[in-house]
């Protein structure tokens, strides 16, 4: 083999990339992990005393602390002073991150989990000052602030370039991480995270993935030195060619070809075989994160800084699971809804630590088993899609048994009981005012005292309130408009009262004509064809709606790529490349049906438009304008049919006015997406936490987006996709809300059939110029109120 231009290093870095529900059942992969420790813990041991000399320098690094947790929490005293002595002696090292995730975890969330890590390897003496996730491309760019303010100084990313591309238009580089509240993070930019398994270094674990170069590579190899050999110079000599500044590189190896793979001591032996052989020109070392980091610190000279977003491609699969993809979400805001409660601690630490687990086990980036696609009606298929769901629902359940807690005892609630008293208290948990409507919920029993009408007296000021009554699933709300500060509560009490006596006339500041309507703070105009075709803030006079993308707000757009007949679906998929649709995607846009005729009731009016559009039934947009401020709801609704077909389904968000400039609510930043990124990085989509904002010198609009976390940016065509470029200069020019797909080829769930309810919350106005302002209201009016009828 041709010499190297000078010695090189090849720092191996041995792990077990963690995919949890991909191979296997997700309990099967728990106790599969607790065990590759125990198997990493005997290697060392082996190697230590002598037993296994060929063994000497093994190292092991777990990639997720959940798997040190779990075998923790499986394993007796005798077991975890092995590993301890194990991570003393230098045979096994700890990451901080706690999973792969997608970008769902809220910034509270993404925090008390990393937290764990921390906190164990404190309890120990030993500082922790590393990370790594494997397969995941990208991260929320508030994570960076997450691991900053946790004390960990490097982040080591193994991109899976199959589903996105690497950041910096390349791999194997480092650069430090600027956050949004300008903290650095050193990260390294790496290959896939079996590149070592593609090098040859693991012996009877070898295949060619990114390498393509005509070499048979069956897992185990008669000619294993031969592939070795080849694919290590040529990989050195190819970096060489590429100007690559370092004489030495990481690189990822697995103990077998698969996620979730044991760890394998014959690295070890193949390693101090291979440096007798070739080390005099390249060397290869087992080692840790915080060893190479400590390399990399000192030739740390010229490393470039970036500062933005580095949004994650795996992100789309959480719309593959809609339905549950929102009750999470909810479960996240009702989990910090409790915290804020819980100024008592009413609600154990251990009650919180659960809720957080049960959302970072269904955020985790792995959507369904490899064979979701291929076989979407397959037992182990369905199993491990029901397990990944129940993670969303424990969390729901966990979540909501704990705000039941805290408005039992801290607010009052009273249970069900006869002649229970009518009496509510309303309270703001949210950082900033808000103007919102309450809802005031009355059971059947209780109701039927109420049918010849109802008042609503606010019992601190002694006023009476108007009001509405809304029907409701098992009994009716009575509706009422409030306005409370950050922390502030007021209590209500209804009473029977003739409905002569109920308040004021509805039309009042209201214009209803054919075709629109006007309240004090908008003016809607709709038309048959179209639909919702302007919409004016009165309060600054501007028009919201974007006419150019030809589209009404909230018109919903379907597409599917057909399967040729003698095609699989997951072949289909998997030509897609960086696309989430085919070449011959067949691309419909919902054909209004009708308009029902506005509905005025006291606090609101309420308009519904009905659509036609294929492989669904049932689909309708409600618009509900509030009279008391600039604010509406808009509710989408849909009964989805089942299709084994790539589908994707998009609602428009027509509102980017060219004086107006996109922001998006990520998890710790507030940040403007093809501005705000890190070059080389997606430009496709975002996933958001409470919604998207549209800021102009004189005002703004927010929507905030409660069930959906996805948005899509730029047109829908099928064609190269294009990598964020700071010099391109260029803003998106379209706007949609992602609400699901099934369009990748393994491992998203297949079927979206089932009804749907997506809901939106919009307000405007001159006091939503600022960015941060403009989500504070946001993520108040995603919030909502809370209620206790006391």
């Amino acid at each position: 083999m041709t010499a190297t231009h000078g010695k090189w290093k090849i720092y191996v870095i041995h792990h077990s990339h963690t995919d949890i529900g991909y191979t296997d059942r997700q309990e099967k992969i728990e106790r599969n992990h607790v065990d590759f420790i125990k198997q990493a813990i005997r290697i060392g041991e082996a190697a230590r005393s002598g037993e296994r000399p060929e063994w000497s320098g093994f190292h092991w690094t777990c990639e997720t602390f959940w798997a040190v947790e779990r075998f923790l929490e499986k394993t007796d005293e005798s077991w975890r002073a092995r590993f301890i002595e194990a991570l003393r002696q230098g045979n096994i090292s700890l990451s901080a991150t706690y999973l792969n995730m997608t970008e769902l975890p809220d910034y509270p969330l993404l925090g008390a989990i990393l937290s764990r890590s921390v906190a164990f390897s404190r309890s120990i003496g030993l500082p922790l000052r590393v990370a790594m996730t494997a397969d995941i491309n990208g991260y929320s760019w508030g994570y960076a602030d997450v691991l900053a303010e946790s004390g960990i100084e490097f982040l080591f990313s193994c991109v899976h370039a199959v589903h996105g591309r690497y950041p910096l238009f390349g791999t194997q580089r480092p650069f430090w991480w600027k956050s949004p509240k300008g903290q650095q993070v050193l990260v390294w930019n790496g290959d896939h995270y079996n590149l070592g398994n593609e090098l040859g270094i693991a012996p009877g674990a070898v295949h060619s993935y990114t390498i393509q170069d005509g070499l048979v590579t069956p897992p185990v190899l008669p000619n294993h030195w031969e592939v070795a050999e080849k694919r290590l110079y040529d990989y050195v000599k190819r970096l060489e060619g590429e100007g690559y500044p370092y004489r030495y590189v990481p690189v990822m190896v697995s103990g077998l070809i698969s996620d979730n793979a044991p760890p394998n001591g014959d690295i070890s032996g193949f390693i101090q075989q291979w440096n007798n052989r070739f080390g005099h020109e390249i060397e290869l070392e087992l080692t840790s994160l915080d060893a190479f980091y400590e390399v990399l610190r000192a030739d740390g000279d010229g490393i470039p800084t970036y500062e933005g977003d580095w949004p994650d491609w795996w992100t789309d699969g959480v719309a593959s699971t809609p339905a549950y993809t929102k009750l999470y979400r909810d479960a996240q805001r009702i989990l910090e809804q409790v915290k804020k409660m819980n100024v008592q601690g009413t609600v154990s630490a251990s009650s919180i630590d659960g809720i957080e687990y049960q959302l970072a086990m269904y955020a985790e980036h792995t959507w369904g088993h490899s064979a979701s696609i291929m076989e979407p009606w397959h037992s182990q298929v369905q199993q491990l899609v029901f397990r990944k769901t129940a993670y969303a629902v424990h969390a729901h359940r966990l979540a909501t048994e704990a705000r039941d807690e805290l408005l039992a005892v801290d607010m009052g609630e009273s249970a069900v009981a006869p002649h229970r008293g009518l009496k509510y208290k309303v309270k703001n948990f949210n950082g900033t005012e808000l103007v919102s409507t309450a809802k005031l919920f009355v059971d059947p029993w209780d109701y039927v005292l109420l049918e010849d009408g109802v008042r609503v007296t606010d019992m601190a000021e002694e006023e009476v309130v108007r009001h509405q009554v809304v029907r409701e699933n098992r009994g009716h709300s009575i509706e009422i408009p409030i306005s409370l500060k950050p922390g502030e509560e007021k209590t209500f009490e209804l009473e029977v009262c003739p409905q002569s006596q109920e308040l004021a006339d509805w039309s009042e500041g209201i214009t209803i004509v054919d075709g629109g309507l006007e309240t004090d703070y908008v003016k809607l105009s709709w038309n048959q064809e179209d639909g919702m075709v302007s919409f004016i803030d009165k309060t600054t006079g501007e028009e919201l709606i974007d006419g150019t993308t030809g589209l009404a707000p909230f018109t919903p757009v379907y597409e599917v790529t057909p399967i040729q007949s003698d095609e699989d679906p997951a072949i289909t998929r998997g030509k897609m490349d960086l696309n989430r649709k085919g070449s011959q995607v067949q691309r419909t846009i919902g054909r209004l049906m009708g308009i029902i005729e506005p509905v005025v009731k006291p606090l609101d009016i309420t308009l519904q438009l009905e659509y036609e559009l294929p492989g669904m039934s049932s689909v309708t947009v409600q618009w509900k304008v509030m009279r008391n401020a600039p604010k509406a709801t808009v509710t989408f609704r849909m009964n989805k049919e089942n299709r084994w077909e790539p589908e994707n389904v998009y609602l428009s968000l027509p509102f980017l006015r060219q004086d107006g400039e996109l922001w998006v609510d990520k998890a710790g930043a507030v940040l403007r997406p093809w501005r705000d990124q890190i070059p080389g990085t997606c430009m496709d989509y975002s996933s958001v936490q409470a919604g998207v904002a549209v800021i102009r010198d004189n005002g703004g609009l927010v929507i905030g987006m409660p069930d959906s976390p996805l948005v899509y940016l730029g047109d829908l065509e099928h064609r190269p996709r294009r990598l964020f470029d700071p010099q391109e200069n260029v803003k998106p020019d379209e706007l949609y809300s992602w609400i699901m797909n099934n369009f990748w080829e393994t491992n998203f769930h297949a079927g979206l059939g089932g009804f749907y309810e997506f809901q939106y919350v919009l307000e405007w106005g001159k006091h939503l110029e600022l960015p941060q302002q403009a989500f504070e209201r946001c993520q108040s009016n995603v919030q909502g109120l809370t209620v206790a009828r006391i």
